[in-house]
């Protein structure tokens, strides 16, 4: 039964817990929201987060897990060290099967992250709240010692070896090559402690609109001397405002020496213990022992000529960044291909829509013609129509005319009012053959006008298609370069790979060399042993001493 399974099998004894501790009034009702998981964990690590809310609004922020004795005491431990920028615990209970529940005050705001992506936070205001939070974490900073510094990278070290696959050897190395230079490093500074989140970065910086600010995520809290990490923890896992470049920041200085540099990677090694195996887990573990050895090399360079370095880390160090400047040079150019190809696809887009609109606009213009032209065969007809009732006018007033002088003075009226109303009509007759003959002209004018504007938009919209087959065709080259590029990084992961087996047949032959070692330095230990005790037998006997070749 998984955790979210028991919590809601069992609401009701949630709402009790809550009331008895006086979060909400005895039968009030509550609502659990879940919010999804960070990361994938192991289920014997696994957490489950709700936002608990009420009729009056939020209650509290829950976590439901095993083991969460130890992150409560460091929550209190944390709230009670520096109470202006950690959430209040409010309640903790567990029960038989060991399944605890965390409730800590609701925090109302956006993280860091958030705002850089909405563009509510530049590169200035970004940096005053992170100082910010700095300056409240700087208020725990306490004196220190050797020993306590002893114990923090001991214990450390302790935290990887439960990390699924990490065997003895792998922390034999660590104690013999990190440790030593973790505690070189750290001795030439004034020995302090200073409380973190162990996981200092943008989405755990919370910021509500009134100004007030909170650090959440306190799994890995506890008071260290390596307060430095915070700043390359931040630049390394947050989002960045542009243009802020993270190693330009004044701070970051102490995090870039190489001492601090093992530590970070380490502890992030040691966070990376709860995470479900996954082929992005074992990417990221790649990436921090690749990077942790860097900086092993980079502190075996920085020592004194006198001191002894190893070649096999210089090495492998060197290898490392060789590969690591290569892809980034590769990263670079794929991201300026997809710019470009990004463009392209903008610009093919637009030219579409254009060749859309004028295809949409030579249709109207062609639509408009034919309906042009069926006009000019209409009045075409009334033309014809028109002509043949002026001719019938014609032979009339002929006739008319003929029959004039035949009428004399006496003639009668109604001859003479028909012949002037035939005159009238011939004459309106004509005025309206002349009003036709002038409306056909125009419509003639208008038809050959969209004649040539509907040839002017057949000639853009050729032109149009040729823009689009040469952007398809500069896109077509675009992917196959990608195609050509994915292929050297796959030669270059297969590469990584063997880098890898060869590193890891070096680590046997040093083991091997170390055991090798060792049973020499036993060896001459007994003769060393076997020789004195001859020789003072020899004293004693008044012997010749005995010979130094063994």
């Amino acid at each position: 039964m998984t955790a979210d399974q028991e919590h809601r099998e069992h609401h009701h004894e949630l709402q009790i817990a809550l009331a008895e501790c006086g979060l909400i009034e005895r039968g009030q009702e509550i609502k659990l929201k879940a919010y999804p998981p960070a990361f994938p964990r192991r289920s014997q690590a696994r957490r489950w987060h709700y936002q608990i809310t009420g009729q009056d609004g939020i209650i509290c922020h829950l976590i439901v897990g095993l083991d969460l004795s130890p992150v409560y005491r460091r929550t209190t431990e944390f709230f009670k060290a520096c109470p202006e920028l950690v959430c209040r615990p409010l309640h903790f209970w567990k029960k038989e099967n060991g399944l605890g529940y965390l409730c800590l005050e609701h925090f109302p705001g956006a993280s860091l992250d958030t705002m850089v992506e909405q563009g509510n936070c530049d590169a200035e205001r970004w940096l005053k709240l992170v100082r910010q939070a700095q300056a409240a974490l700087e208020k725990t900073r306490r004196p220190s010692d050797r020993n306590a510094l002893e114990l923090e990278i001991a214990t450390l070290i302790e935290e990887i070896k439960v990390f699924p696959g990490i065997s003895e050897l792998d922390i034999r190395l660590l104690r013999e090559l990190a440790q030593p230079a973790i505690l070189e490093g750290a001795l030439t500074e004034s020995l302090t402690t200073r409380w973190s989140n162990g996981d200092f970065c943008g989405r755990n910086l919370l910021l509500d609109a009134q100004g007030g600010m909170r650090l959440i995520d306190y799994e890995f809290a506890a008071p260290t001397h390596f307060s430095s990490s915070d700043w390359r923890r931040l630049t390394s896992y947050s989002i960045l405002p542009a243009p802020l470049d993270g190693n330009s920041i004044p701070e970051m200085q102490p995090a870039q020496a190489p001492w601090s540099e093992i530590w970070f990677w380490l502890h992030h090694l040691a966070q990376l213990r709860n995470a479900e195996p996954s082929a992005i887990v074992d990417q990221h573990l790649a990436e921090s022992v690749s990077r942790l050895f860097t900086a092993l090399g980079r502190s075996a360079n920085g020592r004194p000529t006198t001191g002894q370095t190893s070649r096999l880390i210089n090495l492998l160090s060197n290898r490392e960044n060789d590969t690591r400047s290569l892809l980034n040079e590769r990263m670079a150019w794929v991201r300026t291909v997809e710019a470009e190809q990004t463009f392209l696809k903008a610009n093919f887009a637009r030219l579409t829509k254009e060749f859309a609109e004028r295809t949409a606009w030579a249709e109207s213009v062609d639509t408009e013609l034919k309906s042009t032209q069926k006009s000019f065969a209409r009045i075409s007809e009334e033309v014809a129509e028109q002509q043949r009732l002026v001719l019938e006018l014609t032979k009339i007033k002929d006739a008319c005319a003929a029959l004039a002088p035949l009428l004399n003075a006496e003639a009668g009226t109604d001859e003479r009012s028909l012949l002037h109303q035939c005159v009238l009509v011939l004459m309106d007759r004509q005025r309206a053959l002349a009003a036709t003959q002038a409306e056909i002209r125009s419509a003639t004018g208008s038809a050959l006008d969209e004649r040539l504007r509907a040839e002017m938009a057949e000639a853009e919209i050729n032109r149009l298609k040729s823009a689009l087959t040469d952007a398809q065709v500069h896109v077509d080259r675009l992917l196959t370069q990608t195609t050509s590029l994915a292929l050297q990084l796959n030669a270059m992961a297969a590469t990584e790979r063997t880098n890898a087996a060869t590193h890891e047949q070096r680590e046997k032959s040093l083991a091997a060399a170390l055991a090798e070692l060792q049973a020499i330095h036993v060896t001459v230990s007994d003769y060393q042993r076997s020789w004195l005790c001859r020789l003072a037998a020899g004293i004693s006997g008044s012997t010749r001493p005995p010979s130094s070749t063994p």
